[in-house]
């Protein structure tokens, strides 16, 4: 078939180059050019290459009409998916694209971006088992919750085998009610990271190209000057110079003059007026076939003769003028396609507006889908109707509950447009409604001027009070919560029922995060308004978090509440869950729970598709994998929250995975960058006002000047972070650990009395609530304040019993900042040996921990002892500590949670010590050792 594409050989190199690269990674092919320039003949040649290489093709050529009905080229990709795959799926995911797809009918109101990550996950599935490419035709059509699901989806693709090829017009004449923002294949290479994207972006055919196209395709040869003149007046457009040729060879324009000796005919003013004057020829009959199809989504002879009252058979007849013409094609099982859109185009704008409307009536009454039905009705109408308006509003209600958000919010502006100004209670509440869905789309700036101009004429009392709970909601993201919160106070005193009051209180208890104890009362209240088994996803929220605030305002844990309100949860099966659980065991110090609860967590959020709760959860598991001194875990997950903060464009989720990652780098010695990112993400949560991003950043800042040695710089970030969460009512700072680091530095700068002060509320924490991690560094800053006061005895006491606590302690930096101390207490009190031992346990933690600037820390101390490390082939006092606990029969894993350190510092201390001793096996570990004290 290569002689029928002509003019074109790099560019069909460059479609059997994307063909052959399908197995190896996400790969992109983005045809663009005007409007008949030959993007869809090199798209289908690209399809079929594809097709050639063994892919799955999944097609979808959109048209004009198409472009406000939601998740139609969705659709179309999914038309030949085998059913089997659609089991594969997730449960959330399976519902919600089902419901988008029309599979089944929705029961909920899904998040919309659940069917971009089930359209994910579907891909993914299908890659599997062979290369898949999306092909997507007349990309400018493509309706916006589709392009919305596809976008989410290629953006995400890493190794798969999958292609995407688009062709797409991209001119001037790019349609201006194209839903997109932009041409989509310039978008390829955002959405394909680490693949690759070829871009043909296509000029004018050669005049050698364009005679062979004109003698093939219309069986004419035109002498050299004729087709001279055809390609100039063209300009190399394959489309527009067939259409030229073929009105020279009918003698459809009227007119000559002479060029180069010939006789030619007068060029039209536009292309449009010549494809007017093609389409104008037919017969009057054919014409208005013609115009039904041109307006109909999914046109097919059937639908055209139900809108027409004719059989299919006479209307194939009628319409065979025009498929002669090439206006038409009436492919197998009677679907209908336009040669060309700008033929479309030119068939809608030919007839009368009374005509397209009468049309628009017609195709109304044969619409299965409901929102097909409403837009159709919308277009027919050229005056306010009730009827079609509620139709309308009915629509958007079910095209958010498949997910499409932008498609409802599009259809309330119709539904506007059409309501009657007389029903203005009506009309006020279709405004709420728009508001709402307009807030759920993201747009949180248009959804508060909205609800402003309601609230200013609003009447009725329902909506208006719905109207301010709305926009409460709506300024905790877009401005300050403490109007929120005044906002929502005021609709608590006009809240007459116990559910509306309900929640009310439950979102009071959300929004105040900067008075805890309003925040505690208004959960107490809606938990006692909630009723546990007509609802036990939100009074498991309530009561779990009227806990959580107990223990922040130094109340006590309610452990039982916590674990009632998880089993509620779990047993309610619920997806807009809770992650109090998770939070609640990290906060206890039960870091294994934790883990397991919050990856458990994390994997229903990305099922979901909820990409806030993703970037908090990783950060969560970076915090905790930082602590637990996983630290190559810890810098791949804050790598990755970070980016999935930056896609959700919220400051207060980056600002809170950029002090995380901060804290790894910290750890890891990157003081600059880790200074740069919690710098960063400091001003982020000035910026959103939130007292706890302010105080996680500074807790984060105290930690790495502590790295540093400038104890004043931490007494400096810490007590801003103290002052901070203090006005919050906080008395428990559960979330935050920067206290040990305070207590430290204020004892370092030698102000005793604030740090006693401070160690005092420390350790009534740990007295009203035990935790593993207060008890130690409790004792940790109790042993450097008595040895600030010249009491050595009692100093190591307490660093003894620290050293103690450690065993349920599994925080490895903890443990070597301990073993540090402990060290220098002991070199103060004259016990050198013994001190040596304390500085070799630390050096071994910080070792595994890969914490350069404690481990060169802890080095100097040991070099400030003066003590020899002993010939060559003596052990040291870490290797000692290794050689002997393995000798007494512990495990590599054993002696590695006994010392917090990593199995892999085990086995690498163990090597070294088998050199020294001139051993081979673990069993001669004993005899070479002798006694152990």
């Amino acid at each position: 078939m290569d002689e029928e594409i002509v003019g074109r050989s790099a560019e069909l190199e460059v479609i059997e180059r994307f063909a052959a690269r399908l197995s190896g990674g996400p790969h992109g092919l983005a045809i663009q050019g005007e409007a008949g320039i030959g993007k869809t003949t090199l798209w289908l040649r690209a399809v079929a290459a594809a097709d050639a290489a063994g892919a799955q093709v999944l097609q979808a050529r959109p048209a004009s009409p198409e472009v406000r009905v939601s998740f139609s080229a969705l659709v179309d990709l999914f038309e030949r998916v085998p059913d089997a795959l659609f089991a594969e799926l997730p449960p959330p995911q399976r519902t919600a694209l089902e419901v988008a797809l029309y599979r089944v009918h929705a029961s909920g109101d899904p998040e919309s971006s659940i069917v971009g990550v089930a359209v994910l996950h579907a891909i993914r599935l299908l890659a599997a088992d062979r290369p898949v490419v999306i092909a997507v035709d007349e990309a400018q059509w493509l309706d916006r919750p589709s392009r919305t699901a596809l976008e989410y989806a290629v953006r995400r693709l890493r190794d798969e085998r999958v292609g995407v090829l688009v062709a797409e017009r991209v001119s001037a004449d790019t349609p201006a009610d194209s839903p997109a923002d932009g041409p989509m294949g310039d978008d390829l290479p955002s959405f394909l990271d680490g693949g690759g994207v070829d871009r043909l972006v296509l000029g004018p055919i050669p005049v050698g190209a364009l005679h062979h196209l004109v003698r093939t395709r219309l069986g004419i040869s035109l002498p050299r000057p004729t087709l001279l003149w055809v390609h100039d007046q063209a300009a190399g457009n394959p489309f527009y110079a067939l259409e030229l040729a073929r009105a020279w060879g009918s003698s459809v324009v009227p007119g000559e003059r002479q060029v180069r000796g010939g006789t030619l005919p007068t060029v039209p003013p536009s292309l449009h007026d010549l494809l007017r004057r093609r389409i104008d020829v037919l017969p009057e009959r054919t014409r208005e076939l013609l115009l039904i199809a041109a307006l109909s989504t999914h046109p097919t002879l059937d639908v055209v003769a139900g809108a027409a009252d004719e059989t299919a058979e006479s209307v194939a007849e009628l319409l065979e003028p025009a498929r002669a013409a090439g206006v038409i094609e009436v492919a197998e099982g009677g679907a209908l396609r336009i040669a060309h859109p700008l033929l479309a185009a030119t068939i809608r704008a030919a007839a009368s507006s009374v005509r397209r409307r009468a049309g628009h009536r017609r195709l109304a009454e044969l619409a299965a889908d409901p929102e097909e039905h409403a837009r159709h009705l919308a277009a027919g109408a050229d005056a306010p109707d009730l009827a079609i308006a509620q139709d309308l509003a009915t629509a958007a209600d079910l095209a958010a509950t498949r997910g499409a958000i932008a498609a409802a919010v599009e259809l309330l502006d119709e539904a506007e447009r059409l309501w009657p100004i007389a029903d203005r209670a009506g009309h006020q509440r279709l405004l709420l409604a728009r508001a709402e869905r307009i807030f759920l789309s993201g747009d949180t700036m248009r959804a508060h001027n909205e609800l402003d101009g309601l609230l200013r004429v609003v009447e009725d009392p329902a909506t208006r009070l719905e109207a301010e709970i709305l926009l409460a909601t709506v300024i905790v993201y877009d401005g300050d919560g403490r109007d929120a919160c005044r906002l929502m106070e005021d609709a608590l005193t006009r809240a007459a029922d116990p559910a509306t009051q309900a929640r009310i209180h439950a979102r009071l208890a959300w929004m105040y995060e900067h008075d805890l104890e309003a925040a505690a009362r208004h959960s107490r209240l809606a938990v006692e308004l909630i009723d546990p088994d007509a609802d036990p996803g939100t009074y498991a929220f309530g009561l779990m978090n009227a806990a959580a605030l107990e223990l922040q305002l130094g109340r006590g844990a309610d452990v039982a509440a916590i674990a009632r309100g998880h089993e509620l949860q779990e047993r309610s099966g619920v997806w807009d869950f809770s992650t109090l659980p998770a939070n609640w065991a990290k906060w206890m110090d039960d870091f294994d729970r934790s883990r397991d609860l919050n990856e458990g967590y994390l994997e229903r959020s990305r099922q979901m598709g909820d990409e806030s709760s993703v970037a908090h959860l990783l950060g969560y598991l970076v915090e905790l994998e930082c602590w637990t001194g996983h630290m190559d875990r810890a810098t791949r997950l804050a790598d990755e929250a970070v980016d999935a903060a930056e896609q959700t464009a919220q400051p207060s989720y980056l600002s809170a995975a950029l002090a995380r990652r901060a804290l790894v780098r910290a750890y890891c010695g990157r003081l600059q960058d880790a200074r740069s990112d919690a710098s960063r993400a400091l001003e982020l949560g000035e910026q959103t006002r939130s007292e706890l991003l302010e105080g996680l950043a500074l807790s984060v800042i105290a930690f790495i000047e502590m790295s540093f040695g400038n104890v004043v710089a931490v007494a400096a970030a810490a007590d801003r972070a103290l002052a901070i969460v203090d006005r919050t009512g906080l008395r428990d700072h559960v979330m935050l650990r920067f206290h040990a680091d305070q207590i430290e530095a204020h004892i370092a700068v030698g102000d005793l009395p604030l740090a006693t002060a401070l160690l005092e509320r420390h350790e009534a924490r740990n007295r009203i609530a035990p935790r593993p991690w207060l008890l130690v560094t409790g004792l940790r800053c109790r042993a450097l304040l008595t040895a600030a006061s010249g009491d050595v005895a009692s100093a190591l006491a307490a660093s003894d019993r620290a050293i103690e606590a450690l065993t349920a302690l599994a925080m490895p930096m903890e443990a070597g900042r301990t073993w540090l101390i402990a060290g220098q207490l002991r070199r103060r009190a004259g016990q050198r040996r013994a001190a040596a031992t304390a500085f070799a346990t630390a050096e071994a933690i910080f070792e595994g921990l890969a914490a350069a600037v404690w481990l060169d820390r802890t080095r100097r101390e040991i070099d400030s002892l003066g003590l020899s490390r002993g010939p060559a082939n003596e052990l040291t006092p870490s290797e000692e500590r290794v050689a002997g606990l393995a000798a007494s029969g512990l495990t590599n894993r054993e002696v590695a949670a006994r010392l917090l350190i990593s199995p892999k510092t085990v086995e690498a201390t163990l090597a070294r010590a088998y050199q020294k001793l001139g051993i081979r096996r673990r069993a001669e570990l004993g005899s070479r050792l002798g006694p152990r004290p």
